[in-house]
């Protein structure tokens, strides 16, 4: 049953319609990088790896004469909440805190469309990570992708269209010519360097909403641990690590999002 700081949605005079955001995982925040001048070093220690919160949207029906309730006494209970309390849903139970409550223009004291919207900072990944299970497929620290959390990666691509981490101007110094023992100018070219993606279109076909959140939350566990991502693709393995989250885009059988893995090794694609 879908409940708010254990009360259920009747109580508030709601009627669940929609969910967004439940699944999607957040991005990194502050520093994933460092520039040493020439090497740009990923922070990928256990101190460095800070998530941002996750956003959990939820359009409610408002019911009054339903529940015997006006508008005014629902956003009432709703702004006595708790800092963060408990949202239950048919995807799991999450710690939350409401940030924002979204009315319909045509809002009255009987009927009203609301958007509320919450905010999760805190235990946003399962505490243990998952068994690993056997396979052939594209894998992530030897997690078979398919095999392990029901992942389709229906194309897999690299790409050069991110940030461009440094540039280097054109570097002018002195030296001795070998031949002629006397000092000459030797200029060093500028010089760019960028960090390549390896990007992963995913589809996770599935029969419940518990078998897609619980196969999501395992997955991204092994995406948020500390360190790098061992990527086999085919035949080549590659060093990654995540800066970027993803969106869960919802349907009736499946979900779909987009893996993006900055690559640190294996470079020369």
């Amino acid at each position: 049953m879908n409940k708010i700081n254990n009360i259920a949605f009747s109580s508030f005079g709601l009627v669940f319609s929609k969910i967004t955001g439940v699944l999607d995982m957040p991005s990194r925040t502050g520093a994933t990088t460092y520039d040493w001048g020439d090497y740009i070093e990923p922070l990928v220690h256990k101190e460095d790896i800070i998530w941002k919160s996750k956003t959990i949207k939820l359009t409610v029906l408002f019911n009054g004469n339903r529940f015997n309730k006006t508008l005014s006494q629902c956003l009432l209970m709703l702004e006595s909440l708790p800092r963060e309390f408990p949202l239950h849903t048919a995807y799991g139970e999450f710690p939350v805190s409401l940030k924002k409550v979204h009315k319909s223009k045509d809002f009255t004291e009987e009927y009203a469309i609301l958007e509320l919207e919450f905010e999760q900072s805190k235990d946003l990944f399962i505490k243990n990570k998952p068994a690993i299970s056997g396979g052939n497929g594209i894998k992530i620290d030897d997690y078979d992708l398919k095999n392990g959390f029901g992942i389709i990666v229906s194309k897999a691509k690299f790409s050069d269209d991110v940030s461009e981490f440094k540039k280097v101007q054109a570097n002018e110094f002195k030296t001795v010519d070998k031949k002629t023992q006397k000092l000459a100018d030797v200029v060093l070219p500028p010089y760019h360097r960028k960090l390549k993606q390896l990007l992963l279109d995913c589809v996770i076909p599935f029969d419940t909403i518990q078998e897609v959140a619980e196969k999501t939350a395992q997955f991204q566990k092994i995406v948020s641990l500390y360190g790098f991502r061992t990527v086999l693709l085919g035949n080549q393995s590659y060093k990654c690590f995540l800066t970027d989250g993803f969106s869960i885009k919802e349907f009736d059988t499946y979900v779909k999002f987009t893996l993006k893995l900055n690559i640190a090794q294996n470079e020369d694609i």
